[in-house]
């Protein structure tokens, strides 16, 4: 039989949103975090520290998040701040980027993106990974961190081995685990 289950390690921003549109296409998904689970309780103590360290989202992803079912609740939780224009310099002043038209005044801002803290981000991840549209396909396994990785072939794929001794097979892998990923690591896969 033919395994068609993606196993994505690594739960943060990428991992997240690439398990979510995955299940939300009826593709059957497993994502291993490293980190543990967190109940609301733990979120909002997380929350309740604000970070300097912002994402300046594009469209493109504000949309995405949208599609996911995501942005809704990075809406709701009033942690946004959008941007028209942007001013980018370097640090001894030689080269400067402007976007967005400020000389117009008149004409209402078109919003470039918007400026998201990551914890925000990723508790609106967290939020849509747990709802009941997206249960049947996604299965999320967290505080496990992946020990072993053996390839088994074109028809069977991978098959990782957790720390609790858990084998899951999978005929996709993807490393979202961050830079210094286990995953790629162990793919051989080199980095400049």
């Amino acid at each position: 039989m033919k395994n068609n289950h993606t196993l994505i390690i690594g739960g943060g921003i990428v991992g997240a949103t690439l398990a979510l549109k995955l299940a939300q296409h009826k593709m059957p998904v497993t994502l291993v975090d490293a980190c543990p689970a967190r109940d609301e309780s733990a979120w909002q103590a997380v929350l309740s520290k604000r970070d300097a360290r912002v994402y300046a989202l594009s469209l493109a992803s504000i949309n995405l998040l949208e599609d996911i079912g995501a942005w809704q609740h990075i809406t709701a939780s009033k942690r946004k701040a959008d941007y028209s224009q942007m001013q980018v310099w370097q640090l001894n002043g030689m080269g400067e980027l402007l976007f967005g038209d400020s000389h117009d005044q008149s004409a209402a801002p078109e919003i470039l993106g918007s400026m998201v803290e990551p914890a925000v981000i990723e508790h609106a991840l967290w939020q849509r990974l747990h709802k009941a549209d997206v249960s049947d396909y996604l299965t999320v396994i967290a505080g496990h961190k992946v020990v072993n990785m053996d390839w088994l072939g074109a028809q069977q794929g991978y098959r990782v081995t957790l720390d609790d001794g858990t084998a899951i097979d999978a005929r996709l892998l993807v490393g979202a685990d961050g830079r210094g990923s286990f995953v790629r690591q162990q793919a051989g896969i080199g980095l400049d």
